[in-house]
Order: structure tokens, then C-alpha cells, then sequence
């Protein structure tokens, strides 16, 4: 047998070799062919659909609790508010302090 003839047969052997192997990964990819790229998808999917739908309940509580805490926060007394009660609250400390003795003068 010469060289050329040896030559081919290692590639007429490479060419069925390359077959096989394709033969083998179309295989795998058929829907419930199993132990391929495919193999347990429905299952794969429907565990994602029902993480998908948990998550889409979540994110619905946190809207609702998020509108609750909007709701709260409208009700809370502004700034401008506080600093005119205390201002009000100083000035009478202030008169209390300055006009206690003539109060307590009038009081006896």
C-alpha cells in the first residue's frame, strides 16, 4: 500500500469520525434527548417562570410598602413646621424669664 492510499484512509477515517461526533450532537440537541446542551429544559424553564413569578410578587409588596411609606412621610411635620414651634416655644421661655418677677408680683 502506497503513501497516498495510507493518507486516504487516515482521512476517510477522520471524516467518519467527524460524522459520529456530528451524528452524536444533533442528537443531543432533539427535544428529550437527554444529557446534551437541551437535556431537562422544560424543567430548567418552568423553575425560571416560577422564580420569575415570585419575584414579580415581591416586587409588588415592595410597591406597596413603598406607597405606605410615601403616604407616612406626606403626614410628617415639615421643617419649616418645627422651626416655628420651637421659635415660639424660645420666645416664651424668653417672656418667662424676662417678666417672671412682675408675673409673680402680680400673682401675690
Amino acid at each position: 500500500m502506497g503513501e497516498v492510499d495510507r493518507d486516504f484512509l487516515h482521512i476517510r477515517a477522520l471524516q467518519l469520525k467527524v460524522e459520529e461526533l456530528e451524528s452524536s450532537m444533533y442528537d443531543n440537541l432533539r427535544p428529550g434527548g437527554g444529557g446534551g446542551t437541551s437535556g431537562g429544559m422544560e424543567t430548567r424553564v418552568a423553575r425560571l417562570e416560577n422564580q420569575v413569578d415570585r419575584l414579580s410578587d415581591r416586587v409588588g409588596e415592595v410597591a406597596e410598602r413603598l406607597a405606605t411609606l410615601n403616604e407616612r412621610v406626606g403626614h410628617l411635620p415639615s421643617k419649616s413646621y418645627i422651626d416655628t414651634r420651637l421659635l415660639a416655644l424660645l420666645a416664651l421661655i424668653a417672656a418667662l424669664i424676662t417678666f417672671g418677677e412682675k408675673l409673680q408680683a402680680l400673682i401675690r
